[in-house]
């Protein structure tokens, strides 16, 4: 008798989708500190602030919500900022030869293509996701500085500038398209078949084979898409710059895997929410702003950023711990 079931018919309303629901901490927390920062620094409370901290979160964002979902599954993408690099680098100089239409997608496929191979490496090779990123993290900063001598690719059209410095109103456009993002990623999460599929091989993967879920195939996808989002991110971070830099968005990596940490997202994969993600994200980023904006250094920031990820895992392992007590 064959005892699985089809994927397709794994009911909406699993435990994996009850583990999605945002909570309201964290907006509790950013409110708290932007509140404390504004009778600290009166700068704070500026329009012009508000969309400077904005923009810095947007690249952050689309970084960290790929590896939402790479973390659901319980691996890692540490390549996603040297992807994000070198994807800025081919689309400058891509543009420079064919023009925007053809650089963007040539951007997109490259980030496309890089993600396919972590996929196709963490799915088949049987090598922690760790390690393989880790690998293709130092491969793309390697090749990056190669093709440009270590010279970032210049003399774009004005145009490309515009995807991020244009606004819509007093919204920055580069937010808008985070926001879009978002969207989409909160949908294919909690009302696919594919995103329930996600959580179940995160949260437990011989479970998930034996309903029929294709684990391979969600180990591919989800490194695909974390390599279209770091491609996007690279993408609006060289029109951000204005040009091709082989060296950009260096530590980001982290600082996405930070964000996701801080969202709640189980780092033994198989629960959290997007939404507490880019309330992580946003947390981070006004973290960062305050600091600029009260004068500490980039380097008490760094050993800042640091504390906040230990911090953020520490918490992780308590909850596992105080879920695995009660059950």
């Amino acid at each position: 008798m064959n005892n699985t079931i089809e994927p397709t018919k794994l009911p909406k309303k699993t435990k994996y989708a009850m583990k999605v629901t945002p909570n309201f901490m964290l907006p509790l927390i950013i409110v708290v500190v932007a509140l404390l920062t504004t009778i600290i620094q009166p700068r704070f409370f500026t329009l012009f602030n508000f969309q400077n901290l904005l923009i810095q979160a947007s690249f952050l964002a689309i970084l960290a919500f790929g590896q939402t979902f790479v973390m659901l599954t319980r691996n890692f993408d540490l390549s996603v900022a040297a992807n994000a690099a070198i994807v800025g680098v081919v689309t400058a100089m891509t543009i420079n030869q064919y023009g925007m239409a053809i650089g963007i997608l040539a951007g997109l496929l490259l980030g496309v293509v890089i993600g396919l191979i972590n996929g196709l490496l963490v799915a088949y090779s049987m090598v922690p996701s760790l390690i393989v990123t880790l690998g293709m993290m130092t491969i793309l900063r390697g090749l990056g500085l190669l093709i440009t001598n270590g010279e970032p690719v210049t003399g774009l059209p004005p145009a490309f500038r515009e995807i991020v410095v244009s606004f819509i109103g007093p919204i920055p456009q580069v937010v808008l398209i985070v926001c879009v993002l978002l969207a989409v990623s909160y949908y294919v999460l909690t009302q696919t078949v594919f995103g329930r599929h996600i959580y179940a091989k995160g949260g437990n993967e011989e479970a998930a084979k034996l309903t029929g879920i294709n684990v391979r195939k969600i180990d591919i996808s989800v490194f695909v898409i974390s390599g279209l989002a770091a491609a996007i991110g690279g993408i609006l971070l060289a029109s951000r710059v204005n040009s091709g830099q082989p060296t950009i968005a260096e530590g980001l990596e982290l600082e996405a895997i930070a964000a996701v940490a801080i969202g709640a997202v189980s780092l033994s994969g198989g629960a959290g929410s997007i939404i507490n993600v880019a309330f992580g994200v946003l947390l981070l980023a006004l973290l960062n702003n305050v600091m600029n904006l009260i004068g500490i250094s980039s380097y008490v920031q760094d050993i800042a950023l640091g504390v906040v990820l230990v911090l953020a895992v520490s918490l992780d392992q308590i909850r596992r711990r105080k879920k695995r007590h009660q059950t």
